[in-house]
């Protein structure tokens, strides 16, 4: 028997200041934004808006739930650990998440630190699109 399944590789990666990490390799491909779904019909899933990155640079200022579709094998993430780069590379993963649950979704988290959201950075490779 057939059926389908999402897989994601959880990466929490340590920087100084989120809102200076910058994450290359995703201009122009389409993502969902998981931060702006809407309710469907009674019944019915959530809709989760589709958009396009335009940024040669994708940067975090908000609690940011993102995933972004057929993305390439590789990113380079800036400004983490000790402001360094850190080359991401993923197989056979064809999507990347990015995210972050920002000041008031990390209050709601009870496996997550009140303080912790602005000193790191998750970058996903999965299969969840």
């Amino acid at each position: 028997a057939t059926f389908d399944f999402n897989l994601l590789l959880h990466a929490y990666f340590k920087c100084p200041d989120v809102r200076r990490c910058q994450v290359t390799g995703l201009n122009g491909v389409t993502f969902l934004d998981r931060t702006r779904m809407t309710e469907g019909p009674p019944g019915a899933p959530p809709h989760v808006p589709a958009y396009q990155e335009m940024r040669e640079v994708v940067t975090l200022n908000e609690m940011t739930e993102r995933v972004y579709m057929h993305t390439p094998p590789e990113h380079i993430v800036t400004n983490v650990v000790s402001g360094r780069k850190m080359r991401i590379q993923k197989y056979n993963f064809p999507d990347t998440v990015i995210w972050n649950p920002w000041e008031q979704r990390a209050k709601e988290m009870q496996d997550f630190g009140d303080d912790e959201h602005p000193n790191m950075i998750c970058v996903n490779g999965g299969h969840v699109g």
